[in-house]
């Protein structure tokens, strides 16, 4: 009888501990909610009563760490990333989901085209991956330009190799370019 007794107050026992086990509450917060491609999104765990956990980052990865700092690439174009935590009990049995959207944009940086060469033909219409984005209309004879110069062309680009060129009527100008992330490029035609 007293193993009977030893085994239903053994049994009533683990029920307790089982039951005393709270109900995780998955949370989490992002340093910013809009991101430029090429930023760190950092993932803050803020989650209760939990001590185990699963991320599912926008790339479909995943990580077990309980926080994340993730990486978005410089090419990314504009659109939204979406996160989810599983947030789970010591015991494993019990469970608590959260998810966050956040929004990247494309990640861009300025270029600044001139010349410092009058040729007596006029302005010169310049274009940037064979669209038309401006004309040069002044000559920096002593000196490179600020960004986005008086008479210059500055187009706003997307990060990466850009193809540039630019025609008088008379001369023509051609060459390659990398735009770096919140920068000013300089090209000059020469």
């Amino acid at each position: 009888m007293n193993l009977i007794k030893k085994l239903i107050v053994g049994g009533m026992s683990v029920m307790l501990i089982t039951a005393c086990q709270k109900q995780p509450s998955a949370e989490f917060t992002t340093d910013k909610t809009n991101y430029v491609g090429g930023d760190v999104i950092q993932l803050t765990n803020l989650s209760v009563d939990a001590s185990k956990y699963k991320w599912t980052l926008a790339d479909g990865q995943t990580s077990t760490s309980a926080n994340v700092d993730y990486k978005t690439g410089e090419d990314w174009v504009n659109g939204n990333l979406t996160f989810k935590l599983v947030a789970t009990s010591k015991n494993g049995k019990k469970s608590s989901e959260a998810s966050k959207t956040v929004s990247i944009k494309t990640a861009t940086g300025q270029l600044t085209i001139w010349t410092s060469k009058t040729n007596g033909a006029g302005d010169i219409s310049v274009k940037v991956d064979g669209a038309y984005v401006g004309n040069i209309t002044s000559y920096y004879t002593v000196g490179a330009p600020d960004c986005a110069g008086a008479g210059c062309v500055f187009p706003i680009l997307k990060v990466g190799s850009h193809t540039i060129s630019g025609t008088d009527g008379l001369n023509t100008w051609n060459g390659t370019i990398t735009v770096a992330k919140n920068t000013c490029s300089f090209f000059e035609f020469q």
